[in-house]
């Protein structure tokens, strides 16, 4: 009995203490052996591991919530002015030609200062749950897309490409994502990821022109996104703070606030006059918005709309906004069909709305061709063209839509 009575109290000693020896041993790897021990409703427990911002070398990065000697062991950098209400903010951070793999929940990689090298990096499922990867362009500030070079008299002509620098991602399970360049500051996109069927990884590619001697600097940063599943290791407060950001399937972008700006990659909103702004053809994806249970639509306004000539928008680049009245469309009426929007801003003016009221997921699809202007070559080309587009948006709520 004397054996057995310490052993118990061994047992509970070591519960109790688990939050420290958390700094030596990841138990986050196994089933949690402290669970019963306990209250995931407390604040001061369910935290540890939760996502968190501090100050690092200046900047206000996200990180998790960790023990220090947990953080120093897991090869991260302890932030200042963290909002842990439990341990310390640790943020993750991966230089290019150093540390180019991880793991982590929330990790930034970075390059500053340097010329030419282009980087390839590669960040692996953190657990079996992990369904989606978030990546946002804090700084992404690469070369313009080009125009291939075709003989003189050839129409019609090739729309641009992303071809002397590029940002890529490479996955098995995707190939929708398109390959991007310009400025692209502040845009993010969501890349799926398939553990069920050996989808593990993720592999972000940035090529840079070594011959233009200019410095290329980037801060990405790479949440991986946690779903309700049938694996081990569920954490179901992690699940309910990763449906927040969780976009639904099939969006290469997600806004999930009620207001905000969404833009067409490569567009430069820096100046406010889209001069440094031009995106690359091939391109299709939807970009989607959050319903929230009061929510019935939404409500454009543009602010910069230039994208390919032609009087016909099945004929060349468009936007496609669901349950869109032709009528906003300042143009003649044959230049709308069926809810999309194509031309220039003498087709979707500054200040112009556009509303949708559709049911269902809200969202809008920007697709761009192989050519540059009309594709049917027979209307001039006369610049500004193809430099994207940037609306506000803002979502309807209640009886706003009738």
């Amino acid at each position: 009995m004397v054996e057995e009575f310490k052993m118990w109290r061994f047992v509970l000693t070591f519960a109790m203490i688990g939050e420290g020896l958390c700094g030596i041993f990841d138990l986050t790897e196994f089933d949690d052996p402290f669970r019963m021990f306990y209250n995931p409703n407390n604040v001061l427990t369910r935290q540890h591991h939760g996502r968190c911002t501090g100050t690092l070398n200046g900047d206000r990065m996200d990180g998790i919530c960790l023990t220090r000697p947990e953080c120093h062991f897991n090869k991260g950098y302890v932030a200042t002015s963290g909002d842990c209400t439990l341990g310390i903010c640790c943020v993750y951070t991966s230089s290019c030609g150093q540390n180019q793999i991880s793991n982590k929940r929330i990790t930034y990689f970075n390059r500053t200062g340097t010329t030419g090298s282009s980087c390839t990096y590669t960040v692996n499922v953190e657990n079996q749950n992990i369904c989606q990867m978030r990546i946002d362009f804090e700084e992404m500030n690469l070369a313009l897309p080009q125009q291939p070079t075709v003989p003189i008299g050839i129409t019609p002509e090739p729309a641009y490409s992303c071809t002397n620098e590029y940002f890529q991602v490479i996955s098995p399970s995707i190939n929708y994502i398109p390959i991007i360049c310009g400025n692209n500051i502040g845009q993010h996109m969501y890349v799926p990821i398939n553990t069920t069927i050996g989808v593990s990884q993720m592999t972000m590619r940035i090529g840079v022109d070594t011959t233009q001697g200019t410095n290329r600097n980037w801060r990405i940063k790479v949440t991986q996104i946690e779903c309700p599943g049938p694996f081990k290791h569920q954490k179901p407060l992690r699940v309910n703070e990763d449906s927040k950001i969780r976009a639904p399937d099939g969006c290469l972008q997600y806004y999930y606030t009620p207001t905000g700006e969404v833009r067409s990659f490569g567009y430069d909103n820096s100046t406010g006059t889209a001069t440094n702004s031009l995106y690359p053809g091939n391109m299709d994806y939807a970009i989607c918005f959050k319903r929230n249970m009061d929510t019935c639509g939404l409500e454009f306004t543009s602010n910069k709309f230039i994208l390919g000539t032609g009087t016909d928008c099945t004929m060349t680049d468009y936007v496609y906004v669901p349950g869109s009245p032709r009528s906003e469309q300042s143009a003649s009426p044959g230049t709308a069909t069926s809810d999309k929007y194509c031309g220039g801003e003498g087709d979707v003016t500054v200040g112009s709305t556009i509303t949708s009221t559709t049911p269902g997921p809200l969202y809008i699809r920007f697709k761009t061709d192989n050519i540059l202007g009309d594709e049917s070559g027979l209307i001039p080309i006369t610049p500004p063209i193809e430099q994207g587009f940037s609306w506000s948006y803002k979502e309807k709520t209640g009886n706003t839509c009738v």
